[in-house]
């Protein structure tokens, strides 16, 4: 997002624009490294992605700042240079019947003089499991299907882990 929108940070954005994403630090970068230490707490929940992979591969939370500590000292034992980002996890995330969901809208922006914009319904994901924040299952936390596939009761689930906007 830094380079995209040309600016050094999204404390540079209106107030608005960086309330819509989680606080977020970049592993490898040590300031940015440094910065998340000093504020995250003994209790804090928080989710680490790899920044060059996709359908939940790699994804995991991070329990306060000892698990945090424990998983940067395993990087730097294992001389790890992946990139990660560590976001921290939405508290109290609006569910759909008690699980966690995602909205999949299509909107494709042909051009600008004139504008012109084609958009697309899409449709919805939503966690097999009910939520629970204390749970370390990660098909409660995370929506895409590739993830919610690992659940062992998927095959029964299936149908109504997505969702059209009609069902919605």
């Amino acid at each position: 997002l830094r380079s995209y929108f040309g600016c050094s940070g999204l404390q540079q954005m209106s107030t608005e624009f960086r309330q819509f994403f989680p606080e977020t630090y970049r592993l490898g970068d040590f300031r940015e490294q440094e910065k998340l230490l000093n504020i995250i707490g003994e209790e804090e929940l928080w989710i680490c992605k790899p920044t060059n992979s996709n359908q939940g591969k790699g994804i995991f939370l991070i329990k306060g700042k000892q698990d945090m500590l424990n998983y940067i000292e395993r990087r730097r034992k294992n001389q790890s240079r992946s990139t990660r980002i560590v976001q921290r996890y939405i508290s109290q995330p609006l569910l759909l019947h008690g699980r966690k969901f995602d909205i999949r809208v299509y909107l494709l922006v042909a051009s600008s003089r004139p504008y012109n914009v084609f958009f697309h319904t899409g449709y919805l994901r939503l966690a097999v499991n009910t939520y629970d924040d204390l749970s370390d299952d990660l098909t409660t936390h995370l929506t895409n299907q590739y993830v919610q596939k690992r659940h062992k009761n998927y095959s029964k689930l299936k149908e109504d882990t997505v969702w059209t906007m009609e069902q919605f």
